[in-house]
């Protein structure tokens, strides 16, 4: 049940104040790049063409893959104690390789007063961790939730074990997903609860009432891009069995903080904030934004105004009260566009406010107060306060003098807690991931266990499978040399994108950071020296910009801005194209990706931002644009056969309205005509999820594996079924994959959970359609051959042998993911052991009565071996045809 109360006020319309940046005097904010806004890049891409999408469709293709992956590796798909990590790849479940001591974007921390060593870390689209060793230590515990975006952490008041979690992240940057409501763990978090408010989206806080945990307050900003009623303060009575919508200000007025009076709970504070998002507008601020109290527990609410600011620039607000003097209450504002604005102290409990000193305080939100602003007061002491954002920093006196209280810590900060029984240990967290204090702030310590960063892109070393570099959101440019999770760097600063090594000398390694801006090392990042000599820098260039070698000539690199550059040098490039994009001039209309075909170096194909696919057959001296017959979508990848020039794939984001398009196509005849291979209307389709990345196995061009934002599928059969591909691997986004031929090992880098490696089973004697059907006896030396029909609708029929003094084996049917489907234990006759040419063998058919009769249309693996497992007998593909 949800009801509603109208702020008692009345004097705010629905929409009221909401207009454009551009209308505002100079207010449009601009990002890093005049035009852009850094972080629109994820959205964007997922939205184009229409800038929007429903938030219900990547909440269904996360339960679609969560589904999947329990029903292919049942409890296996999220073991309790996480991923494996460090350990020996196996050939179905993914190993975790970090790292986890770098960090990434946190936006909540949870600990319970009793329990001061148990820590709880919600990730922005990666989950809750949990840590029972004050950090030395974690585990995940959310994984096989619908959703990972987590926006708000709260314990029960009295027992430690009492979590709540509201999902959806509420920084309004272009990555915070959706949340699909509030979670309750009575547990600690080893099970959770789904307990309402599927509409909320994006949660920004939530108090329980310290004398009733039964009673709970949820600040809920709801769509981050539409104006919409599901926005507000909703009040629980009965632990989220049920819900009432206590505060709404304005369809496009959120409610990002609350803070309750610890002696009197009836009382709670509210932060609403005005802010929408557009594709090229983001409004943070407005007439709404204000501190509302109620007194009441949530009945009626009061808008405070006397001494704190009003207007249209007022944006993100955060609150605290003093738990040892709760008549003493702080607001922090944040203006539009982002702008530090002032801090406001109450002693009355919010009836009148004084703007307390904040002369040292200017640089506290940079000019990104509408991603963090918050301020919290010492538990113990109500004149000690510490606001952060950009920066931390504390006064002592009330305002009467500020010191910044951030050394050692990374910038961008999300949440704070203080220790109530001892004010000195502090937990503070944000982009940079968890950072621990036992000295007020005065310094603080990074905690490297977690493995949480956040990757655009990454790629391994040829010649070594454990160097991996990966580029990372607010984290640089990553490196490994060891494979190991805890043994990563920062090789170079910035967002990281794509990082290259030269396949012939792994010293030689280029980086780059937001828009193209890319260096070069020869000494294996000893130094480095800028790389885009000739490119002019007024050039539009993607936020992520694509830079690639040529494979079968990798001292040959492209490079895309709006055209395609070419270069066998680190000092000057070549535009080898003209605009391959539609010749809007802004950073939305840029080249997206780059492919080179391995088996024709002046076969190339290009990939745009605003839905346009050109290949060049002669190394760019003409092009043919190649995308009639697709969607007009942002290009997320293009791939090309490592045998074929000619068969190529396309991979699309995007989240559909309702409609049918497909994200990934091939093209067998380079684009002249394309076909869809998402496998949809066959067994086994994709989630309705944008397609990140492909990987095509240089063994068997016929297996692919795609990263999607909701992990990893695979197919066998050049896309007509697929499947999720590995144990282990959280619903999470996979920007990139990198399949390191040498040693068969697929890496994933996620942007939530660090980077991923799973060994690759080779697959071989694949065979096509009828090849192996019907052949009536096993070949010389060979033990297991498909004798019926195949593709088979309802019956395989094979035929066996053994080695000499073994009677008998195990005969399994297993689908791409290595799911067990069908087993029988066969008894050998006698004179089928040891193989003789022209030996019929032992005749086993599988048939209803073992699972056959179930199986969907697509590709599946019979596989012959000893009772204790030594494989006899190459795979064999099968497929069934209904």
């Amino acid at each position: 049940m949800i009801a509603a109360v109208l702020v008692n006020s009345g004097q705010h319309p629905e929409g009221a104040g909401l207009v454009d940046e551009e209308e505002e005097s100079g207010q449009f904010l601009t990002g890093k790049k005049a035009g852009y806004l850094p972080n629109d890049w994820f959205h964007d891409q997922r939205s184009f063409p229409e800038r929007d999408y429903a938030v219900a469709a990547p909440i269904a293709a996360m339960e679609q893959a969560r589904a999947d992956r329990i029903g292919v590796f049942g409890d296996r798909a999220f073991p309790a104690d996480g991923p494996s990590s460090n350990g020996e790849r196996g050939a179905d479940t993914w190993s975790s390789v970090g790292p986890i001591n770098i960090g990434g974007r946190l936006t909540a921390v949870g600990v319970h007063p009793s329990s001061p060593n148990r820590f709880y870390a919600g990730i922005a689209a990666g989950g809750v961790f949990r840590s029972d060793d004050a950090g030395a230590s974690w585990e995940p515990i959310f994984d096989d939730t619908a959703v990972l975006s987590v926006g708000a952490i709260a314990l029960g008041p009295t027992d430690p074990d009492e979590v709540w979690v509201g999902t959806g992240e509420a920084n309004a940057s272009g990555d915070s997903f959706a949340g699909d409501g509030v979670y309750r763990s009575t547990d600690g978090g080893d099970t959770w609860e789904h307990r309402g408010l599927e509409e909320s989206e994006h949660i920004g806080r939530i108090v329980v009432d310290p004398t009733d945990p039964s009673r709970l307050y949820v600040a809920v900003l709801g769509s981050l891009w539409l104006p919409g009623p599901d926005r507000g303060v909703y009040r629980s009575t009965n632990a989220g069995l049920d819900w009432e919508q206590v505060l709404f200000v304005s369809d496009s007025t959120s409610v990002v903080d609350l803070a309750i009076d610890p002696s009197d709970p009836s009382r709670i504070y509210a932060a609403a904030w005005e802010r929408l998002r557009g594709p090229s507008r983001r409004k943070v601020g407005g007439l709404t934004s204000g501190v509302y109290r109620t007194t009441d527990g949530g009945d009626s609410w009061t808008e405070l105004t006397s001494g704190l600011p009003g207007g249209s620039n007022v944006g993100r607000i955060g609150l605290s009260v003093a738990a040892s003097s709760p008549n003493i209450v702080y607001a922090i504002y944040a203006d539009d566009p982002g702008y530090f604005m002032g801090l406001y102290r109450s002693t009355n409990s919010g009836t009148s406010w004084t703007q307390v000193n904040d002369a040292g305080l200017g640089d506290v939100f940079a000019s990104y107060g509408w991603y963090f602003g918050n301020v919290q007061v010492s538990p113990t002491d109500p004149n000690d306060v510490y606001a952060y954002g950009y920066d931390l920093y504390r006064t002592t006196n009330a305002g009467g003098s500020w010191s910044q209280r951030w050394a050692g810590a990374h910038v961008d900060h999300h949440d704070f807690w203080i220790d109530p029984n001892n004010a000195s240990r502090q937990i503070l967290v944000g982009d940079g991931g968890v950072y621990l204090s036992s000295n007020d702030g005065g310094t603080w310590s990074h905690v490297e266990t977690l493995p949480i960063t956040q990757f655009y892109a990454g790629t391994v070393d040829p010649q070594n499978v454990n160097r991996i570099y990966a580029g990372a959101q607010d984290n640089g440019t990553n490196r490994t040399t060891t494979g190991s999770d805890d043994d990563w760097i920062e090789l170079f600063g910035g967002d990281g994108f794509y990082p290259l090594v030269d396949p012939t000398n792994s010293s030689h390694i280029w980086v780059e950071y937001q828009y193209g801006n890319l260096y070069y090392s020869s000494n294996d990042g000893g130094s480095w020296n800028g790389a885009t000599g000739g490119i002019p820098g007024s050039e539009r260039r993607n936020w992520s910009t694509p830079h690639v070698h040529a494979p079968s000539a990798p001292y040959t690199r492209y490079f895309g801005t709006y055209r395609l550059w070419r270069s066998s040098t680190n000092t000057s490039w070549t535009s080898i194209s003209p605009d391959l994009t539609d010749g809007t001039d802004d950073a939305n209309h840029t080249i997206t990706t780059i492919a080179v075909a391995r088996s024709n170096s002046s076969r190339i194909y290009v990939g745009t931002s605003d839905g346009r696919v050109w290949t060049t057959g002669n190394g760019g001296a003409n092009w043919t644009r190649i995308d009639t017959g697709l969607p007009v979508r942002w290009v997320t990848r293009v791939a090309v056969d490592p045998d074929d020039d000619q068969t190529a794939y396309v991979a699309l984001s995007g989240y559909r309205w309702g409609e049918t398009t497909p994200h990934l196509f091939r093209t067998t005849d380079a684009g002249a005509s394309w076909t869809a291979i998402d496998g949809a209307g066959l067994g086994g389709p994709l989630p309705d999820a944008p397609v990140n990345a492909i990987a095509i196995d240089p063994e068997d061009g016929r297996r692919l594996f795609v990263g999607l934002d909701v992990g990893v599928y695979v197919s066998n059969d050049t896309g007509s079924t697929w499947a999720p591909f590995g144990a282990g691997l959280p619903v999470c986004v996979v920007h990139d994959l990198d399949f390191h031929e040498s040693t068969r090992t697929l890496t994933a880098f996620t942007h939530a959970r660090s980077t991923y490696q799973i060994a690759v089973p080779a697959v071989s004697d694949v065979v096509d359609g009828e090849a192996d059907g019907g052949v009536g006896s096993l070949a010389g030396g060979d033990r297991l051959a498909v004798v019926g029909a195949n593709p088979f609708v309802d019956r395989i029929e094979v035929s066996l042998r053994a080695p000499a003094g073994e009677p008998e084996g195990i005969l399994t049917l297993v689908d791409v993911s290595g799911r067990l489907l069908a087993e029988r234990r066969v008894s050998l006759r006698a004179g089928d052991t040891p193989a003789s040419p022209g030996a019929d063998g032992t005749r086993v058919s599988l048939e209803d009565a073992d699972g056959i009769g179930r199986l969907a249309r697509g590709t599946y693996y019979l596989r012959w071996a000893s009772v204790d497992g030594a494989l006899w007998a190459s795979e064999r593909v099968v497929r069934v045809a209904r």
